[in-house]
C-alpha cells in the first residue's frame, strides 16, 4: 500500500488524472433523480484527495482553481443574466446586504477572539463561500504580506 501511495504523491501529473478520474465518476452518480455533475464530482475528489495528504503542483493547483470558477460561471452564465434582468435590483441589494454583513461579523469576531488576520479572512471566505476573498488571502499569504505563524496547523 506504500508504494501505491508513495507512487501517486511522486508523479503529480498521475494523481492530477486520478483526481479528475474520481471526480468524473463521482460525478456521474445517481441517487434518485440526483446527481452531482462533473465539476462538483471533481471538486469533491480534490477535496477528499487534498484531505488524505496529497499534494499537486501548486501551478497545477492555480490551474484547477481557475478552470472550476470558469466551468461554474459557464454553467451559470445565461441563467445569470435571465435573472439580473428580471430581478437585478433585488440581487444587488441581497449581495450587498449578505457581504457587508458577513464582512462585519468576520471582523467582529476576530477582534472579539483576537484571531489573526489570516485566519478572519479564511473565516470570512468559508462563511461566505466566497471565491475572490478566498483567493485575495491565499496571494496575501503566497506574496508574503501576510505571514502564517509557525505554530499554525490546520
Amino acid at each position: 500500500m506504500n508504494t501505491i501511495i508513495d507512487f501517486i504523491s511522486g508523479n503529480p501529473i498521475f494523481l492530477l488524472f486520478l483526481v479528475l478520474g474520481v471526480g468524473f465518476i463521482i460525478g456521474s452518480i445517481k441517487i434518485g433523480s440526483f446527481q452531482l455533475g462533473s465539476v462538483a464530482g471533481v471538486l469533491l475528489s480534490g477535496l477528499l484527495f487534498g484531505h488524505l495528504g496529497f499534494k499537486g503542483l501548486p501551478q497545477i493547483e492555480t490551474l484547477g482553481f481557475v478552470l472550476f470558477i470558469f466551468s461554474v460561471g459557464y454553467q451559470a452564465g445565461p441563467r445569470f443574466i435571465q435573472a439580473l434582468k428580471k430581478d437585478g435590483r433585488r440581487y444587488i441589494a441581497i449581495a450587498l446586504i449578505v457581504s457587508i454583513t458577513g464582512f462585519f461579523l468576520a471582523y467582529g469576531i476576530s477582534k472579539t477572539l483576537d484571531y489573526e488576520p489570516g485566519i478572519a479572512a479564511g473565516m470570512m471566505a468559508g462563511s461566505l463561500t466566497s471565491t475572490p476573498t478566498l483567493a485575495a488571502a491565499d496571494d496575501a499569504v503566497q506574496s508574503a504580506e501576510y505571514k502564517v505563524p509557525e505554530n499554525f496547523t490546520v
